[in-house]
């Protein structure tokens, strides 16, 4: 089964399969891989198959997103998942060539990053999602981060944050980021002195890190 990346470029990819993350409060599993995508970039079907669903008007969670199930059932019922995008450009019933568009690339729904423009790329075969690299053949792939720790031309952090009694990692991305789904690069940088992105405790001393403006 040939299946290939929805879109065609190089974009840095943001987010791998397995990830843990906080989503309304609770820890979640990223079910995909995420790319940063510049908005209104055209995304494109992995596969021949048929448009199973699409959700135009859903303003949460994946957000406006296509689902596209495999003409080729050689491993099964396999699904893709195209998501937080911006426009829909195929209906529910349509059958799609591989390399035909299916909508243009936003940020509706849930997003993470300094502008939240990027694709979900998931992968189900028999209604578990399963990670998209393994059908794609691509071997440790590297990640962007979403915040710069290392070019000498930009600030690589805003300061520090003394935590206080009730604070936690989403409230304290809220104050600097006015997004509480940045608290992931707080975590990252801070990994010397949190061992559980779920549990800081008043005193700790936190480097808050510049994010990086990725997928403009």
């Amino acid at each position: 089964m040939k299946i290939i990346l929805p879109f065609k470029g190089e974009y840095p990819l943001t987010q791998k399969f397995g990830v843990k993350f906080l989503y309304q409060g609770e820890t979640a599993t990223h079910k995909g891989v995420d790319y940063a995508l510049p908005n209104i970039t055209k995304v494109i079907a992995p596969f021949d198959g048929k448009v199973r669903r699409t959700t135009p008007g859903r303003s949460y969670g994946y957000g406006k997103a296509v689902y596209l199930e495999a003409k080729d059932k050689s491993k099964g019922r396999v699904e893709a998942l195209m998501a937080h995008l911006d426009t829909i450009t195929v209906e529910e019933g349509w059958n799609i060539k591989q390399g035909q568009q299916v909508g243009f690339s936003g940020r509706s729904g849930f997003w993470r990053g300094v502008n939240g423009y990027h694709i979900h790329f998931g992968i189900s075969i028999n209604n578990i999602y399963v990670d998209p690299f393994e059908l794609l053949n691509i071997k440790d792939p590297s990640q962007s981060n979403l915040f710069n720790q290392d070019d000498s031309k930009l600030k690589s952090f805003l300061g520090s944050y003394t935590v206080q009694p009730g604070d936690n990692l989403w409230k304290i991305s809220e104050k600097y980021y006015k997004n509480g789904g940045h608290f992931i690069e707080i975590y990252n940088v801070n990994q010397d002195i949190l061992k559980n992105p779920n549990l800081i405790h008043p005193g700790d001393v936190l480097r808050i890190p510049a994010l990086k403006n990725l997928g403009i």
